[in-house]
């Protein structure tokens, strides 16, 4: 019984029934293991198809991952998710639906979550704008917060691929953590580990810190690219002294 593939070549899915997913049915770990989305587009609902029926799949890794990545969150045996993105109105809509997501096994989860306007530099919280991005960034808290059994959280921006190379940006949209933006919600990761949020641009306070020290993990570390309480512009070194003093810290090179 095979438990553990990784698929490279697209052309031995041509339709749902192909003979690789058959002999993969019973399959623990799955990798598509190609950065290229064009590869994978034309057999995204095979491979929909696939994840949703395979009720022993455990972990799902893909660079690119084609197709209605929603669905593919909702595999109740998910203990590892790791896919390119999705985006913050998926997650939203499936909410207000009454499609939350039901991977509550899931103990890692990676994917940059886009599509989320960034509210840290709103001076005006009266602001419309400000209440309409606000409550996006409570809806997608309040759908981690169902993942209790997470211990690794990781929504960095991954590097764009542009021809042949790769090129390392910024995101300027992306979850913001902090108890402004409705951190709290998370109180109930208790047993998280580990945050990445490489290359999304973080703006966090101390009171954000010492929130994170007292409701996560004890092993709880935070992955940032090169600088904490901070924003675009330039770093705040007593701020980032002081996150310190709480959370463990480790910057990128």
């Amino acid at each position: 019984m095979i438990k553990k593939t990784t698929v490279t070549n697209t052309r031995l899915l041509k339709a749902p029934g192909s003979t690789i997913l058959k002999l993969c049915n019973n399959v623990e770990e799955f990798t598509g293991d190609s950065y290229h989305l064009d590869h994978w587009q034309s057999h995204a609902q095979a491979l929909i198809n696939f994840f949703v029926q395979n009720t022993k799949l455990q972990s799902v890794t893909f660079c690119r991952m084609p197709g209605n990545k929603h669905k593919c969150i909702n595999m109740e045996c998910l203990l590892s998710f790791s896919f390119d993105a999705i985006t913050a109105s998926d997650i939203v809509d499936g909410l207000d639906n009454g499609k939350p997501w039901v991977c509550e096994r899931l103990q890692a989860f990676k994917a940059n979550i886009t599509g989320l306007p960034t509210i840290m530099d709103i001076v005006d919280k009266s602001d419309e704008c400000y209440s309409v991005m606000r409550s996006m960034h409570l809806k997608v808290f309040e759908q981690l917060s169902a993942l209790v059994k997470l211990e690794t959280l990781d929504l960095s921006y991954p590097p764009q691929y542009h021809g042949s190379t790769f090129r390392y940006v910024n995101q300027t949209d992306g979850v913001w953590f902090s108890l402004e933006a409705g951190l709290e919600k998370l109180e109930s990761l208790n047993q998280l580990e580990t945050l990445a949020t490489h290359r999304v641009n973080q703006k966090m306070t101390v009171e954000d810190g010492r929130w994170m020290s007292h409701h996560w993990s004890d092993k709880f570390t935070l992955y940032v690219e090169d600088h904490l309480g901070c924003n675009y512009q330039g770093e705040d070194c007593d701020t980032s002294e002081q996150i310190r003093n709480f959370v463990r810290v480790k910057c990128s090179d």
